[in-house]
């Protein structure tokens, strides 16, 4: 036998339990992937399209008229968007009825929109699960005319 078929016999062995090892890691990142992104039937109860949207944000608390409150904005982790709603992660019960949400739409650019806050339960690992529908969208001022 000489050394580059023991190199060889060497290499062979540990690709094998290489392969078996990646197969494991693929069959479990499958079973996780079947639990949080499960496939729905058709039979779905929403009328509208939800969209993963798992971004870490800041959202600030507002009354009914779009006013933001004096507060500070809160941290959040968005789960899913919708034309009608939002569903977001928070670490703390949130106390407000309204947030005010931006959402980015260009280079540079946001859209705020109201949130109606109207459901909020403990989830798993100390997160908050919340959610609301969209009331409107928060108007911007118009930009200072010219006196000319």
């Amino acid at each position: 036998m000489n050394m580059a078929t023991v190199h060889d016999v060497g290499r062979t062995r540990p690709n094998v339990e290489r392969v078996g090892r990646i197969e494991e890691i693929r069959r479990y990142v499958r079973l996780t992937m079947s639990c949080v992104m499960p496939v729905r039937p058709d039979h779905e109860r929403r009328q509208e399209h939800r969209y993963p949207f798992s971004y870490a944000m800041l959202v600030k608390p507002a009354d009914e008229h779009c006013n933001v409150i004096d507060e500070e904005p809160i941290s959040i982790i968005g789960h899913h968007l919708s034309e009608q709603g939002f569903d977001f992660f928070s670490k703390e019960a949130i106390p407000h009825r309204y947030l005010i949400v931006s959402f980015p739409i260009g280079e540079n650019q946001t859209a705020e929109l109201l949130l109606n806050l109207n459901w909020c339960r403990f989830g798993h690992l100390g997160w908050y699960e919340n959610g609301g529908k969209f009331e409107q969208a928060v108007p911007t001022s118009p930009p200072a005319r010219t006196p000319w």
